[in-house]
């Protein structure tokens, strides 16, 4: 059913977007120019002045492509002048150019396929008959395509690379686009159509534009050349040098992208039906996996990688395994999707298996909590099964490494269907969920007889110490650590941010010491209530991964605090920006106060220079914790980076408008000339 026109055809696309516009990259100020032009330019065209639209249109879709970024509103917005410029373009004669206008606008918002343009006259009626074909289809305007299977598929020749919008740039966002298209007898693109819901307008326009640059050796049916359906995933080169930025060098930033192509051309395969393909690079898929474990950035990839490993063994019967590693994906993205109709049997069959929530039994099974067993119940006990093996560059960066999880032990002693509750590191959630695979129990007992359980694991077990027994207490340190057991914090603050810039000027490597001084820091900070306490505690583990034992208790609420803070125990997900849980995308946090890392004297004289890269987490009253060196220059210039930024404030990263926590990568660069 079409959709009726307002006073004019385009007036009823100005009742989709809101008055009320949220935040997005574009200002406010930005939008309510744009929608006052947009109104300038549908006057215009009600009086047919075609070439000032069609200039004033174009200019204006250039100026949205650059700063615009994620959202409704934005798509609406940016397809509206689309279309204003499409019905322009059409009243100057220029019909390819309007029709190939009207598609993208079309493929921007789906809801511009039934919005009536008669009212512009021949140049509007000249556009109805093209509405957008769906995935699959033919075009409605012709040509007719041959039979699947009949023809030699088209092959491309020649490609042009997508603007960059300015807005994703700055974003470090680079998603891939999958666009099928019609390529013509004469090898050119016709009639493009995203294969997903747009999730970046800009980034959409870009990469639809720059199919017009395409050209095929096309498609052949008994040696000619004949029209036929191409689908492909187009990756934004400019985009992905920007995202790159934030990646430790070149060489990790190469890996990453890399394994993401990797992924996308074996998921492009199953999707379009050549699953035994597939299936016949189960060995090149499992390799691929296990090479995701070894950096944090790759590892960020390993849901998707486990999805298309877990598709594979299900197209080859190995239904266990399938089910296994679908599960676990789900627990390393746990909006990840898969859509039964794309993947044909095998997707059908993992879309029952979807990861359970905690506290929820299995299907066919009945499980209590230990602490409901009751008197004279036994809780299960573990009996077999290595712990897991940690990723090589965890150890190497004596970075903290735990996952707490829920599992399942069922009256056979075998742990079934673990759901990942907390853990820093997706690298390590995967070695944690293999190595629990393994594990035997002696099942739980009530009266005898065994039966399943909910049982909480965290791994590996703390070994709790106090944290005097952990870190070394000579001299100025041991004056300090006096200081906080009488609970004089402000002096023992003042004494310790003295010796952290002592440490920092000292020749040499003095990780205990760093951490040392961090956490009395941290300890004197949350004795007199300043929300930078856990920063600093977070930063000293990182320095010191022994500090997860660290018992605090001999600190009275100071230490509390500190406990409460540890990232195993805080619940909630945290999100990376550029996620798009259930349809929405998570905007990245803007800085608004902090300053500027300074050199060390002892690092100013040697001519260090370079970039310092750490990750954290910007929670939602915009501090950052759980900080993590991911390159460094010296450890004098590393410390006091770590305890610069735990000073620095953000306007919180947002999903939906609402506030929610981010990893967040943040880079300062140091350089002696300046």
């Amino acid at each position: 059913m079409r959709t009726s026109c307002l006073s004019a055809a385009l007036g009823l696309a100005f009742s989709l977007i809101p008055v009320q516009l949220p935040a997005q990259s574009a200002s406010e100020k930005d939008f309510a120019r744009w929608r006052a032009e947009l109104q300038v330019q549908e006057e215009r065209l009600r009086r047919q002045e075609w070439k000032v639209v069609a200039k004033n249109a174009r200019n204006l879709v250039e100026e949205m492509v650059d700063g615009l970024l994620v959202g409704q509103t934005s798509a609406t917005m940016l397809a509206l002048a689309v279309v204003q410029q499409a019905v322009a373009e059409s009243g100057l004669g220029h019909q390819e150019e309007a029709v190939w206008l009207l598609h993208l606008a079309q493929n921007l918002d789906v809801r511009y396929r039934d919005v009536t343009l008669g009212s512009y006259g021949p140049a509007g009626a000249g556009l109805e008959r093209f509405r957008l074909r769906q995935p699959g289809e033919a075009p409605a305007a012709g040509p007719k395509l041959p039979a699947e299977g009949s023809y030699q598929p088209p092959r491309v020749l020649r490609q042009k690379d997508p603007k960059t919008p300015n807005a994703l740039a700055h974003a470090r966002i680079a998603p891939d686009v999958e666009v099928e298209m019609v390529v013509g007898p004469d090898g050119q693109v016709l009639e493009p159509v995203l294969v997903d819901e747009p999730k970046y307008p800009s980034l959409v326009f870009a990469v639809l534009e720059s199919l017009r640059g395409w050209r095929f050796e096309p498609a052949r049916a008994s040696g000619v050349p004949v029209p036929a359906l191409f689908r492909t995933r187009i990756w934004h080169a400019g985009l992905e040098k920007a995202a790159a930025a934030s990646f430790p060098d070149r060489r990790a930033a190469e890996a990453f992208f890399g394994s993401k192509r990797r992924l996308a051309e074996l998921d492009d395969r199953l999707r379009s039906r050549e699953a035994q393909a597939v299936q016949a690079k189960i060995q090149e898929i499992q390799k691929l996996v296990a090479e995701l474990r070894e950096s944090e950035r790759q590892a960020t990839l390993l849901a998707l990688g486990l999805r298309t490993l877990a598709l594979a063994e299900a197209g080859m019967g190995r239904r266990d395994e399938a089910v296994w590693h679908w599960q676990a994906a789900q627990n390393l993205q746990p909006d990840l999707a898969l859509d039964p109709a794309a993947y044909g049997e095998a997707g059908a069959f993992l879309a029952q298996h979807k990861l359970r929530r905690r506290n929820e039994a299995p299907a066919g099974i009945e499980a209590v909590a230990v602490s409901d067993l009751g008197a004279g119940s036994t809780p299960p006990r573990k009996v077999a099964g290595d712990e897991p093996v940690v990723p090589a560059f965890l150890e190497e960066s004596r970075a903290l490494h735990w996952v707490r999880l829920q599992a399942v032990i069922d009256s056979r002693g075998l742990v079934v269907e673990p759901v990942v509750l907390a853990g820093r590191s997706k690298a390590m959630q995967w070695a944690a969920l293999e190595a629990v695979r393994a594990w035997r129990f002696e099942p739980a007992r009530r009266e005898g007889q065994p039966v399943a359980v909910f049982l909480d694991l965290q791994i590996p077990p703390r070994v709790e110490r106090p944290l005097a027994e952990i870190v070394p207490l000579a001299g100025e340190l041991g004056s300090v650590h006096a200081l906080l057991l009488q609970q004089q914090w402000g002096e023992a603050r003042t004494r310790a941010i003295a010796l952290l810039q002592s440490v920092a000027e000292e020749d040499g490597a003095h990780p205990e010491r760093s951490a040392a001084a961090l956490a009395f820091l941290a300890l004197a900070d949350a004795g007199s209530g300043s929300p930078s306490a856990a920063c600093y505690w977070h930063s000293a583990q990182s320095l010191a991964g022994e500090l997860y034992h660290a018992n605090l208790d001999a600190y009275g609420a100071a230490g509390a605090l500190l406990e409460a803070s540890n990232p195993w125990k805080v619940e909630g997900r945290i999100l990376r920006v550029g996620e798009s849980p259930a349809g929405e995308t998570v905007m990245r946090p803007e800085k608004i106060g902090g300053s500027v890392p300074q050199y060390t004297t002892r690092d100013r004289r040697a001519g260090v220079r370079g970039t310092i890269i750490i990750e954290g987490v910007v929670g939602e009253d915009g501090r950052l914790s759980q900080l993590q060196l991911l390159k460094g220059l010296s450890p004098g210039l590393d410390l006091m980076t770590l305890i610069t930024l735990c000073g620095w404030r953000f306007k919180p990263a947002t999903l939906d408008g609402r506030p929610v926590q981010v990893h967040y990568a943040l880079s300062t660069s140091f350089d002696v000339s300046h």
